[in-house]
């Protein structure tokens, strides 16, 4: 391509860690190759194609764990455990695509030859490459997607969580309303993970929204629970949140908190005939919405400012013709 001056406008990279022979350790460590694969592409377009290859795309148009005749590992909650692991690292890198082998594909029976070694976890006695069976059986690979459509979306972004611990998997976005998400996985299958979590320049509101699923929920599919819910996305309040705080994760579970930022504040700067200077103190990067009011009950909005800092003084003009006026400052999801 490159003697012939063409240059691609993208890359396929496909990736499935296994074929025929599965292990449930494996596949959950293997959501840690993304960080090399991107760089790995790009030496290779930079050796093969030159500079001319900078603009070409980096895009993961299939990704699976076994690339063989299905067994039980990937209709079990693990493979959802590595689809979110997947999707969340690869959101780290420069690869700009990530579209899961797939939709709908078709059982495998255990005649077949796919691998259901009972070292396996799971219950299912089939495998399938998709994430809906038959005409509407849902799998954890469902409901993985279903959970992560909360973590990320167009406009967030994608921060630097860390965790010291490797099988509790750890990453954050900043919402684009200021709030910031937290993914938690616990890869372990037997033990709940108490963690410490500590945020670094971001105060949270004391109550955030915690939507999980797990084994909990997949045994709830198991013996056909009819509780309402039982067998979905559990949506809970998580209270206590703080800039440092204590949290358990079951095992083999994915848990995704959204705190919204703590409430901000003003402070008067000054007060003339014709103008009311007041600081606003907030968090960076949160939007804040400035709204005027006459009677503390029926609020309109002035402004909405985004702080680049923790501070931004406003000026805001009086109306003479209003006997009382008032102003305060609310973040808006």
């Amino acid at each position: 391509l490159k003697s012939l001056g063409v240059t691609p406008d993208f890359l396929v990279h496909h990736v499935y860690p296994e074929s025929g022979s599965d292990n449930d350790t494996a596949l959950l460590l293997a959501s840690g190759n993304w960080a090399g694969d991107g760089p790995n592409l790009r030496q290779q377009i930079n050796d093969y194609v030159g500079t001319a290859g900078t603009n070409i795309e980096l895009l993961c148009t299939e990704n699976n764990a076994d690339s063989g005749t299905q067994g039980r590992q990937s209709t079990s909650i693990v493979n959802g455990l590595y689809l979110a692991d997947s999707l969340a690292q690869l959101m780290k890198t420069e690869i700009n695509a990530f579209i899961w082998w797939d939709l709908r594909n078709g059982q495998d029976g255990q005649s077949a030859g796919g691998d259901f070694n009972a070292s396996l976890y799971g219950w299912r006695t089939y495998g399938d490459l998709g994430i809906i069976g038959n005409a509407n059986t849902r799998y954890p690979t469902f409901f993985t997607f279903k959970l992560m459509q909360y973590f990320a979306c167009p406009g967030d972004s994608v921060l630097n969580a860390t965790s010291d611990y490797s099988p509790l998997s750890t990453y954050a976005a900043r919402k684009a309303d200021g709030a910031l998400a937290l993914l938690v996985i616990n890869k372990n299958g037997v033990t709940n993970l108490n963690a410490q979590i500590t945020f670094t320049n971001f105060s949270p509101w004391s109550t955030a929204t915690m939507r999980s699923f797990g084994i909990a929920q997949d045994e709830a599919t198991r013996t056909n629970s009819v509780i309402p819910g039982a067998q979905d996305i559990a949506t809970n309040s998580f209270a206590g949140a703080g800039t440092n705080f204590t949290a358990t994760f079951p095992p083999y579970s994915l848990t995704l908190f959204t705190f919204a930022p703590a409430a901000p504040a003003l402070r008067t700067l000054a007060a003339t005939a014709g103008a009311y200077i007041f600081q606003l103190q907030g968090q960076p990067g949160v939007p804040y919405v400035i709204q005027s009011s006459t009677d503390l009950a029926s609020w309109s909005p002035v402004a909405t400012n985004t702080l680049s800092g923790s501070t931004l003084n406003v000026t805001n003009s009086i109306n003479p013709s209003l006997p009382v006026q008032f102003w305060r400052a609310v973040w808006l999801p």
